[in-house]
């Protein structure tokens, strides 16, 4: 086999692990919008639909890094157990109208170590973006070659963030389609 040959495909695996990184971290972002969009919201029913309209507008064009600190915040809002926010009983009966309070909890021991590895999900991104090709020849296999390990051991270091981010989604979505199920609506009025 030619040594441009080899180039060539050296080059071909390392710009296709770059674009499947590119993909990945771009995933990240989506699941840390819908995530930042989504918890850490609470009202009445005929408030909460705006509610989350508008926490969605604010995040709608945030950076990574912005949405990381945003969803660091919402983590460490929602562990303080300030429920000062909360109606009182008297007044949820006042209203006639469901109460929702939409948030995610995480153990305490985990949340630092996990606010950490987000930061580093952006950095690594940001790295990816904005400095890569300062670290990579195209001319050269072993440059390539080298970039494509990097890029690869960057994916798998990655992986479990992605995970973790993807169960929060999960457990989220489930939760909003909870709260907006006619069944829990009914169940819901016969305590009012």
């Amino acid at each position: 086999m030619s040594s441009e040959a080899d180039l060539e495909e050296a080059k071909n695996e390392v710009l296709m692990k770059i674009g499947r990184n590119v993909l990945f971290y771009q995933q990240m972002e989506h699941k840390l919008k819908y995530l930042t969009s989504s918890s850490g919201v609470s009202g009445y029913e005929s408030e909460i639909k705006k509610k989350l309209e508008n926490q969605s507008k604010r995040i709608e064009n945030s950076t990574m890094g912005r949405l990381v600190g945003v969803y660091s915040e919402i983590l460490s809002n929602e562990n303080d157990g300030n429920s000062s926010d909360i109606p009182t009983d008297k007044e949820v009966n006042h209203r006639k109208e469901i109460y929702q309070s939409i948030s995610l909890k995480f153990p305490s021991e985990d949340n630092e170590n996990y606010k950490e590895s987000l930061k580093d999900i952006v950095r690594q991104r940001n790295f990816l973006i904005h400095n890569i090709l300062s670290d990579l020849n195209l001319n050269s296999i072993e440059s390539c070659k080298k970039t494509s390990i990097f890029l690869e051991q960057q994916r798998e270091e990655a992986l479990p963030i992605w995970y973790k981010l993807d169960s929060h989604v999960q457990a989220l979505r489930s939760s909003r389609e909870i709260f907006s199920s006619e069944e829990f609506k009914k169940l819901s009025l016969i305590h009012i």
